[in-house]
């Protein structure tokens, strides 16, 4: 589980895969096509987070997940006030499932309202399945150790299928003015490139672009 604030991250190509790889993560990801709401009648009862798909040809499909732990209930009913304007997305990490909330950045920052909470693999299949739009982006991810601070790490994306040919690293600051070392392998920055965020990439593949 994972309940922040904001999550501050910056993102880059990459010139050539580093040697320091200490662990690699199978990603598949996609997101949702649907409204959010969250709810619960009695103080004693298990909130509801229920999905509403939103085009056209499924408007009635429903699909509620329980929320057992009440700050992230909380988190999602403040960020639920603050934007209508969210990304929604599936994540399957190692047969692992997880959903994350994101709301926009504020004008002239990088950071972004985030929520983001494990959830039991076949509900995650299963929102994929009925919510998704979009492609599936399929990519192994490749964790770097970042020298100068032990808390932080580079994560180097290489992406398959029709995004294949793609490789990008990003790296989770804990300031928008923090000072990031850029090592040699490390290349252009696409920060705030929309073409390259995963998000487009399901919509736009990279293989498509001209």
């Amino acid at each position: 589980m994972n309940i922040q604030n904001r999550e501050i991250e910056r993102r880059f190509l990459v010139n050539e895969m580093p040697a320091n790889v200490v662990s690699t993560l199978e990603i598949q990801q996609t997101y949702l096509d649907c409204t959010l709401s969250v709810w619960t009648n009695r103080v004693d009862e298990t909130p509801q987070l229920t999905l509403k798909n939103i085009s056209d040809e499924c408007k009635s499909l429903i699909m509620s997940i329980e929320i057992s732990d009440r700050r992230i209930f909380k988190s999602l009913s403040s960020l639920l006030k603050q934007s209508v304007a969210l990304t929604i997305r599936v994540r399957i990490i190692d047969s692992k499932a997880v959903l994350t909330i994101k709301g926009p950045a504020k004008k002239g920052q990088i950071g972004k309202p985030e929520i983001e909470f494990a959830i039991d693999s076949e509900i995650g299949e299963d929102l994929i399945t009925k919510f998704h739009t979009g492609e599936v982006v399929r990519k192994t991810r490749h964790i770097i150790p970042y020298d100068f601070d032990p808390a932080l790490k580079w994560e180097v994306d290489v992406f398959h299928d029709n995004n294949d040919g793609l490789v990008t690293v990003e790296i989770e600051i804990p300031t928008e003015d923090f000072n990031v070392s850029i090592p040699t392998w490390v290349g252009k920055e696409i920060t705030h490139d929309y073409r390259y965020a995963n998000s487009n990439l399901a919509q736009h593949p990279f293989n498509t672009w001209e």
